[in-house]
């Protein structure tokens, strides 16, 4: 608890005294207990060489008993070879005698006899003096080898009970030990903790530098809505006093139709109707194709064709525009909500520095018509294709880009669902910005899901190829491919090298396949953080993959993206690390407008579909102002 505040936060220098005490109180712990185990080990050792000592000095009068024993035992044996010696001296003296009896010498051999026998008689009580001595000896000895036995097994006692004082002291010590180790890895834990909560701290004042930052810019933000909204509100009086002008052009342009149709018959007055009708739905008094003059022809698709034309819209300066042209007759009631939702998607992300600009949409009877920025560099497609790999600093470079815009689509609830190389624009300064958002989705935030299976099937995420429903992580594995092609010149999944064989079903499973079960295979030239990268976006699972949990700056924090200053590049002050040439003027072709664009020969359209789509971008105009 010392090392909190009473706010609640932890100061250094209370961490460091708690760090102390708990150093303290250790080492205490480790003195105290290393002083009983000396001690203990002393008098253990004291006691040993005590008991060796004795149990020495045992052994050595064991030794000395027996050799006593054993002279004891030659002695006796001598003894009673010396007895047998007399007996047979007696028997023999007995038999002398007798003869002396018989010789009649008796009184000299009694007299001999009477000193043997008394010398006998000595030599006899010497040897039971002797025999009595060697007895109480060996008593003597069995009892000080019973005492020395009750010694020994003293001494077992006292070595058991000594074995189990040492087991308990080292149990002790082990607890010692573990107690130790505890307190060691709380001492860890709590420095981690203090680590953690110093780094939450500098989070928090960073958080409330960017919020005081954010605030600011919010600020500046309003200021200049605050003008904006002062400029649309003089626009939009022009615009009714515009609007009424118009009214009273169409109520005379009415009574001139009447008055001509009077005089017309057949079917030249019912054309000359539905070319008034027509000229009242498409001719919105904004913009139309008269607005542009044809340059050349960038594309075309199977729904329309992309030109680039120099026009001006609405006042502005004179400029070169991509014109994205759909033949209204492809459009129905079911498409129609796509290609709302693509203009929407344009209208909200105008302005951002690495998405196409959208200038205006506008109307004729056959065509409705996007007027974007011209991006002179072509895709990144083509220039991948000219130079065959992008080294890792382009590809870098591109890829922070890419991520900037992604992150800015997902804010805003937009799913792109077909990013590629090819849908990857770079203008005139190098710099990319994404392109047709044709399969965008709106409206789809973090915990939101999609089930529409949709997409360039070698882009295509697992989730998407199983048919589960998905969210945002789909564009983050198309970025993970876009990275891996960039850095290699192809897909990590790809069937074979024509893409027109993924119209076959065979080929297409075969893909999914691969999508679905094989890993990514890199090679060898590419460095560790770019295979760190394109591994966590390229996860099977979405819910590990990179980005899906809407966390950005786990993104910008990646060890691929070191060295990179994001609010720089936000405002387009990096330079791009191998910057191309462009034409600034491009060639012009011998086409005209009317024959680039595919005229619609069916019946006539309901242009009802189409009503509220045409639209002039004053954000953009009053940020060129």
């Amino acid at each position: 608890m010392d090392a909190v505040t009473r706010s609640g936060e932890p100061t250094p220098e209370r961490m460091q005294r708690v760090d102390f005490a708990w150093q303290q109180e250790i080492q205490c712990l480790k003195d105290h207990y290393k002083t009983e185990i000396r001690m203990l080990q002393d008098t253990h050792d004291k006691e040993k060489r005590a008991l060796k000592q004795e149990n020495h000095k045992l052994r050595s009068d064991v030794r000395i008993q027996k050799i006593i024993n054993i002279k004891l035992r030659r002695n006796n044996a001598t003894m009673m070879e010396a007895g047998a010696a007399l007996q047979t001296e007696l028997q023999q003296v007995k038999l002398s005698m007798k003869k002396l009896q018989e010789n009649k010498d008796v009184d000299k051999i009694e007299i001999m006899h009477r000193r043997e026998k008394r010398i006998l008689m000595e030599r006899a009580r010497e040897l039971k003096n002797f025999v009595r001595s060697l007895k109480m000896t060996n008593n003597n000895l069995k009892k000080d080898r019973e005492e020395r036995v009750e010694n020994q097994n003293k001494l077992q006692q006292e070595l058991t009970k000594l074995r189990a004082i040492n087991n308990n002291v080292q149990k002790k010590f082990e607890t010692v030990l573990v107690t130790e180790e505890r307190l060691r890895t709380e001492l860890a834990r709590m420095k981690t903790a203090n680590k953690n909560l110093n780094k939450y701290s500098e989070f928090c004042e960073e958080e409330e530098q960017n919020l005081t930052t954010r605030i600011q810019e919010l600020q500046k933000e309003m200021e200049s809505l605050e003008s904006k909204t002062k400029a649309c509100e003089e626009e939009k009086q022009i615009l009714t006093a515009r609007i009424q002008e118009l009214q009273k052009d169409m109520e005379a342009m009415k009574n001139n139709a009447s008055a001509q149709s009077l005089q017309l018959v057949g079917s030249n007055s019912e054309r000359q109707q539905d070319h008034q009708c027509v000229t009242a739905i498409a001719d919105d008094g904004k913009v139309s194709i008269n607005n542009f003059q044809f340059v050349r022809r960038l594309g075309e698709g199977a729904f329309g064709t992309v030109v680039l034309a120099k026009g001006k819209i609405h006042g502005g300066p004179e400029q070169l525009y991509a014109i994205k042209s759909i033949q209204k007759q492809s459009i129905n009631s079911s498409n129609i909500c796509d290609l709302m939702a693509e203009k929407e998607t344009l209208m909200l992300t105008s302005g951002h520095p690495f998405i196409t600009t959208l200038y205006c949409c506008f109307q004729d009877k056959d065509h409705v018509f996007f007027a974007m920025e011209y991006m002179s560099g072509g895709d990144l497609k083509n220039q991948l294709d000219n130079v065959g790999v992008f080294s890792e600093e382009k590809a870098k470079f591109y890829a922070a880009e890419i991520s900037l815009a992604v992150q800015y689509l997902h804010l805003h609830g937009i799913l792109h669902r077909d990013l590629k190389l090819e849908n990857v624009l770079v203008d005139s300064d190098g710099h990319c910005k994404i392109a047709d958002f044709g399969l965008c989705k709106l409206g789809l935030f973090r915990h939101c899901r999609a089930w529409t299976q949709c997409g360039t099937p070698f882009c295509m995420a697992p989730e998407i190829v199983k048919n589960f429903p998905y969210g945002q992580g789909v564009d983050w594995w198309a970025v993970g491919v876009i990275i891996f092609e960039m850095m290699t010149g192809n897909p990590p999944f790809y069937y074979n090298d024509q893409e027109d064989d993924l119209d076959d079903e065979r080929t297409r499973d075969g893909l999914n396949k691969k999508i679905l079960h094989d890993e990514v295979q890199f090679p060898e030239h590419m460095s560790l953080a770019a295979k760190s990268i394109l591994t966590q976006l390229l996860m099977k699972d979405p819910k590990q993959r990179l980005g899906s949990n809407g966390l950005f700056d786990e993104i910008r924090e990646h060890p691929f993206f070191k060295g990179i200053d994001w609010k720089a590049l936000q405002e387009k002050r990096v330079k791009p690390p191998e910057k191309e040439n462009f034409a600034k003027n491009p060639e012009r072709d011998n086409e005209t407008f009317s024959k680039v664009l595919k005229v619609n020969s069916s019946p006539r359209n309901n242009q009802n579909l189409f009503e509220g789509f045409s639209f002039i971008n004053y954000k953009i105009r009053e940020q060129e102002r």
